[in-house]
């Protein structure tokens, strides 16, 4: 009842002051949590295993988490987890960017825990980081076909809210499997357009915020439900919408 794995990220509520300025760390298990914690690093959330779920993203939006470091171990069951979360989870996640925090060195296979105890926290933080994009590209092989290349590549592009960098990374994926600038863009451009769903994610995500509010406190789901309308209200004005107040409740 307290904590569901597929829900929770552990240690997010006590990051989650430093993760809304400065980016949050997601990392394997309570012990690299703890491990950072020691360090001086607090921005840092545990999925313990190795699945990042879309309840998770919704929770993160909701809370207002946009940057993410992507810190699982550097070994190769780490780093197909990671892939995994790029390619089924944040593929396209509006608002929200992803970087991965690249080993010390080619080769290493420890966790960030262990390099943060052995090296200490300043050299943990000089880690190089990889933009999302970039770092899902490099798995993409000679002889995947190349519409699928795209088909897992175009709604990270998508998701970038900067329209020079997204430019950018159209003439880059064009580049790489070969397809036209203007084939690529026209699939960036539909999916950007997808207003309607992006207003449901987040209108979904805010019910299960509320959700999740009432079960554990229901003696004060007056409260909550006034916290609730508020956080619809602030959607629909994103949206451009203007269907709140007495109608709306």
């Amino acid at each position: 009842i307290v904590y569901r794995k597929r829900e929770i990220l552990l240690g997010l509520y006590a990051a989650l002051k430093y993760a809304k300025k400065d980016g949050l760390y997601l990392v394997e298990g309570p012990g690299d949590v703890a491990s950072m914690h020691a360090q001086g690093i607090h921005n840092v959330a545990a999925v313990c295993g190795v699945s990042f779920t879309g309840e998770h993203l919704a929770l993160l939006k909701m809370l207002g988490v946009t940057k993410l470091f992507l810190c699982l171990d550097w070994d190769d069951a780490g780093q197909k987890a990671s892939l995994k979360i790029m390619k089924e989870e944040l593929r396209f996640a509006p608002g929200v960017t992803c970087f991965f925090v690249n080993p010390p060195e080619e080769g290493f296979t420890g966790d960030p825990g262990e390099y943060l105890e052995s090296s200490g926290a300043d050299k943990f933080r000089e880690l190089t980081m990889t933009p999302g994009f970039e770092w899902t590209l490099k798995f993409a092989g000679e002889d995947q076909p190349k519409d699928q290349v795209c088909e897992e590549l175009v709604p990270l592009i998508a998701s970038e809210q900067s329209a020079v960098r997204r430019e950018i990374l159209i003439k880059t994926l064009s580049d790489f499997t070969g397809i036209m600038f203007q084939s690529i863009a026209q699939d960036v451009e539909a999916l950007r357009d997808g207003k309607a769903a992006q207003r449901r994610e987040r209108i979904e995500a805010a019910v299960q915020k509320f959700s999740r509010a009432g079960v554990s406190d229901p003696d004060n789901v007056l409260a909550l439900v006034g916290t609730f309308e508020k956080d619809l209200e602030k959607i629909e004005k994103e949206f451009k919408r203007n269907i709140i107040g007495v109608s709306y409740q």
